[in-house]
Formats: structure tokens, C-alpha cells, sequence
């Protein structure tokens, strides 16, 4: 019996691991448990648990010793239970300053040496309780205590049994309005409840142009109506429709400076990037992640004592400034975050970042900040034209992201992947903004850059 679902919190990683392993909390995100520690360690290797799960003589007691502890990040326990053996497994990813990842998958043997389809079935019976509970955790780490009963559960992502690869990560962004979309718009094909228990089908309908059409037709523009579907998959949508356009074009354009074109030829090398899947979803993420930016403040060290600084995600410069001030398992989130951003602006917005984003002090500081030692190489960069830093910089943060995470993820080997292709990935981005997000007027005498 294999059970996996993913979610991503708007949370910081330690925030969700201290929820995560207060063992006798666990109560109240987990419907129908309760968990003390047993005689020992509370907390490490070795730790030993006991769960139990029901009502009166209908329950399930399930003891549990922690047999992997690395905070904040991964933390694997061992069912020992005459009914339920096998692993559970918690990963947290860091993706920046306040956003992570949090998987969570039970590779379990039930009830003994029975055929497969009773683990299959009884997988399935436990869908709702991996769902509601890694909703409520997420809820409350998001939102603070009491927050796991406030979450609308229309909007409950469902977890996945017996799934791996794009489609899970797909259906973890998802909501049910979406999911009801993409079934209504395949013609009968396939049903929700088939997408919430086998995803693998969701990569394929976001390529279908009827369902492209039922978000993006004329019929829909020109009522005016503002249909009930999530940021991603509107996303998700133009980057799989672009994979289809560039693949019949030959040069496509880029702003130079306010108001200026000029035909690049590189739609091929834009083609072959977006023939992997992985790097599409990449590309949906990441745009769906900037629908809201986080932003806050933390307190350095200084000369003269503890000073506050703040920081948000849309400004390189001050997000930066949080790898001097967070711990080492936390950079590799904040370097991440810091692609996302090089990525995001100038290719969202490249005309901002060539004339706004970065003077000769703050791309010194940034530059510094990012390992670049002084000399003739800082000098050289900080002259640069400022889309091409971003793009330095973007793939530095990239690498470096992958460099110094704890452990090896999918996400994080697409992350690694991008930061050799960085250019390319922006320019993806450059023609899905022309093309969707702030279209031109193309007609004869109309204003260049002017928004439909």
C-alpha cells in the first residue's frame, strides 16, 4: 500500500517542521488520532511513538520509532504494528524565505499476506484521511492555530494513491473547480474522481486546445465573465500552448528597450526546452508563486547591535540580504527563491529590469552577497546590461541551490537543469508575457506596448 501527496505551504520550513514533530499535537491535524511518546528521547533517532486511530473498539494502534531525524528537512519513521508495518516518510523543501514543499508518503504492508488488490483498496479507503490531515497541518502552519478549522475544504488538494511523476505535482496545484474544467472540456474521456486517482492524464488535457479554449476562447472573453479556475492552471495553460506555437515559428521577438523589437532566431532552442515536461511545470510554478509575494522583516547583527531589515520577494537586493542572516539549512531555499526572482522579472518584466531594478551600488551588493569577490570579474558584472546579470545571477542561484540542499529532489534536478538553460528558460517567459500576460496592439498605427 503506497499512499504520496505534496503540498506547497506558505510557511517557513522550520515553522512546518516544529508542527511536524510536536508528537502529541499531531492530534489535531490528524482526524480521529492521538500520539504520546513513549519512555526515552522525545525527539531524534530512536524516539518511540504510539498512535492510535478510531472510535471505541473500532481502532487501529500503531507503534512507531523515528529511524531518520534531519531538521528541518526529512524525518522517516518505522511502523512496528501487528496490523500496519512499514515506513512513513516527511520531506520539507525549502523553496524561499517563507515557502516550502512538504511530501509526505506511507509505503506500508497491511494485515498480512493478503493479494495486492486489499492493499489497493484499502489505499483508497484512506484517501480522505491523508487529505483532510495534510490539509489541516498545512492550514495551521499557513495561517496560525485554530486555522485547520477555517480551511474550506472545496479547496482541499487530493492526495494521490499509487502515482508518481508529473501528474502528481500537477493535481497537488489543482482544485477541484479545475479538475471538474479539464474533465467537463475532454469530451467524456475521463471523469474527476479518474484525475484524483490516477493524475498521469492531467500534463495531456492541459495540451488539448479545447480545453485552452474553454479558459481562453473568444465565447469567455467576450462575456466578460471571470470563471472560478486557480492562477496555475491559467499558467499552466499558456506555457503548454506556447510549447505548440514556438514549434511553428521561426524567430520570435524581443524587447530591446521601451518600444524597440528585434527578431531573435531562436525558436528552436525555445521548442527544445519546453519539450520536457518538467521544465513546463517548472515555468507554471513559478508564475503561479508570484500571485502572492512574500515580504516581511528579520533582524542582523550589526556594529551597533541588532538592527531590523526588511525584505520581499520582487526585490533581489533585500532578498539577499537574508543569506547573511539565516541558518545553513535555510539557503538553500533563499538561493532558490532568488532564481525564481532573476527568472521572474526579467522574464516577465524585462523593460523594468533594464531601466529600473539594479544600480551600480546595488548590483555590487548583490553581487557580493552571491559569492562574487572583488576584483576585475565584480567590476565587469556590475557594468553588465542588467537582463544579462539577471541571467548570471539567476543560474548561479540555481546551482547554488542545488549544491547545497540536504538531499536530491525531481523538483531540484529540473531546478539544476534550468540554470544551464536560464537564458532560454527567460525567454519562454518573454514570449508568454507578449503573447497572454500583457499582449501588444499589433495594429498599424497602434500604440507599441499598449495592452489590449
Amino acid at each position: 500500500m503506497r499512499i504520496r501527496t505534496s503540498r506547497t505551504i506558505r510557511a517557513k520550513a522550520s515553522e512546518v517542521w516544529a508542527r511536524l514533530v510536536d508528537w502529541e499535537a499531531q492530534g489535531q491535524w490528524m482526524p480521529g488520532t492521538t500520539v504520546r511518546v513513549l519512555p526515552g528521547p522525545r525527539h531524534g533517532r530512536g524516539t518511540r511513538l504510539e498512535a492510535v486511530t478510531g472510535l471505541g473498539p473500532f481502532r487501529v494502534v500503531d507503534p512507531m520509532e523515528v529511524v531518520v531525524w534531519e531538521p528541518p528537512t526529512r524525518c522517516v519513521i518505522r511502523h512496528d504494528g501487528a496490523v500496519l508495518r512499514g515506513t512513513g516518510t516527511f520531506t520539507i523543501e525549502p523553496l524561499g524565505p517563507d515557502r516550502c514543499r512538504l511530501t509526505w508518503q506511507e509505503e506500508l504492508t497491511a494485515l498480512g499476506r493478503l493479494p495486492a488488490v486489499v492493499g489497493r483498496v484499502a489505499a483508497r479507503a484512506a484517501t480522505p484521511f491523508f487529505t483532510l490531515a495534510l490539509r489541516r497541518l498545512s492550514g495551521s502552519a499557513q495561517e496560525g492555530p485554530g486555522a485547520e478549522n477555517r480551511v474550506p475544504l472545496r479547496r482541499c488538494r487530493r492526495t494521490v494513491v499509487f502515482v508518481d511523476g508529473l501528474g502528481v505535482s500537477y493535481a497537488d496545484h489543482l482544485t477541484t473547480t479545475d479538475l471538474e474544467l479539464l474533465a467537463r472540456t475532454s469530451g467524456g474521456r475521463v471523469a474527476v474522481d479518474d484525475l484524483r486517482r490516477d493524475p498521469t492524464a492531467i500534463p495531456r488535457l492541459l495540451s488539448d486546445p479545447a480545453v485552452f479554449e474553454a479558459v481562453f476562447g473568444t465565447r469567455v472573453t467576450a462575456s466578460g465573465q471571470l470563471l472560478d479556475v486557480s492562477p496555475f492552471l491559467v499558467f499552466a495553460l499558456v506555457v503548454h500552448r506556447s510549447a505548440d506555437e514556438l514549434s511553428s515559428m521561426n524567430y520570435v521577438l524581443e524587447r530591446t528597450a521601451p518600444r524597440q523589437t528585434v527578431p531573435v532566431f531562436d525558436a528552436p532552442q525555445l521548442v527544445d526546452f519546453l519539450s520536457s515536461p518538467a521544465r513546463r511545470f517548472l515555468l507554471a510554478e513559478l508564475l503561479a508563486s508570484f500571485t502572492r509575494v512574500a515580504s516581511g522583516r528579520y533582524r542582523v547583527r550589526t556594529g551597533r547591535g541588532w538592527r531590523w531589515r526588511r525584505f520581499s520577494e520582487l526585490d533581489p537586493v533585500r532578498l539577499a540580504g537574508l543569506l547573511e542572516a539565516v541558518s545553513d539549512a535555510e539557503r538553500p531555499g533563499i538561493y532558490r527563491r532568488l532564481g525564481d526572482v532573476a527568472l521572474f522579472l526579467s522574464g516577465v518584466f524585462p523593460e523594468y529590469v533594464q531601466q529600473h531594478a539594479l544600480g551600480p551600488i546595488d548590483a555590487s551588493r548583490l553581487l557580493r552577497l552571491s559569492g562574487v569577490g572583488p576584483g576585475e570579474e565584480r567590476e565587469r558584472m556590475v557594468t553588465m546590461p542588467a537582463v544579462e546579470l539577471f541571467e548570471h545571477l539567476g543560474a548561479r542561484w540555481y546551482r547554488r541551490a542545488y549544491e547545497l540542499a540536504p538531499f536530491r529532489t525531481v523538483h531540484l534536478d529540473v531546478v539544476a537543469d534550468v540554470a544551464d538553460r536560464f537564458r532560454q528558460a527567460r525567454r519562454v517567459l518573454n514570449h508568454i508575457t507578449d503573447r497572454y500576460l500583457f499582449p501588444i496592439l499589433k495594429e498599424p498605427g497602434g500604440p507599441a506596448g499598449s495592452p489590449r
